[in-house]
């Protein structure tokens, strides 16, 4: 259980990121300052740079989802095949994900989606989940094959982001970890990786 000053700083991260969300839905990316979002949220401009480093990363700031992927990847049993093990943690995110607010998930996924800076921001963050499967993958099979051990990250990666804009064009409606299945499952038989010498 967090806290009371983590639970404070929790609320403070939430109502920047709600904040932020409304006023760039309302006026666009380009038209918002940073202070802006900061007396919205009842904080000191300072304040808001303590949670986040730009205007956007309040709305895309994923890190806590990569730090959760590498510790779900860490419980997966190590006999288990690295594509299963992968599936797994990806679900598993999928459905803590679909426990969310969707009409704020929605909301941002479509700005997102619109908004080149945004978008471009994404990415980044779309290549740190890309590089926790990198380190766990070399770890797992103890091969320094960076191209077989960056294949699967970055199909992976690329399966759920088609997936959440399928799960975006259907507001919300679609189960999106049965989206996140069904696309991880038409890439995983011609990924089936094995360590060097069970293959």
């Amino acid at each position: 259980m967090l806290g009371l000053r983590e639970r404070k700083k929790a609320a403070t991260r939430a109502a920047l990121r709600r904040a932020a969300l409304q006023l760039v839905t309302d006026r666009g990316f380009d038209a918002v300052t940073v202070e802006e979002i900061a007396d919205l949220a009842g904080v000191a401009q300072r304040t808001f740079f303590r949670y986040f480093a730009s205007k956007e990363d309040v709305i895309v700031d994923d890190r806590d989802l990569a730090e959760e992927l590498a510790a779900l990847l860490e419980q997966t049993p190590a006999a288990q095949p690295p594509v299963a093990a992968v599936r797994t943690a990806l679900l598993s995110l999928a459905g803590r994900l679909d426990a969310g607010d969707r009409a704020e998930i929605l909301a941002r996924q479509r700005l997102i989606a619109t908004t080149p800076a945004l978008l471009a921001r994404s990415l980044e963050q779309h290549q740190a989940w890309e590089a926790v499967l990198e380190d766990w993958l070399a770890e797992r099979l103890g091969t320094t094959d960076r191209l077989g051990n960056r294949l699967l990250p970055a199909v992976c990666v690329a399966a759920v982001r088609v997936a959440a804009e399928a799960w975006v064009a259907s507001d919300g409606q679609d189960d999106i970890e049965g989206l996140v299945a069904s696309a991880l499952d038409q890439i995983s038989h011609g990924l089936d990786l094995q360590p060097p010498g069970n293959g």
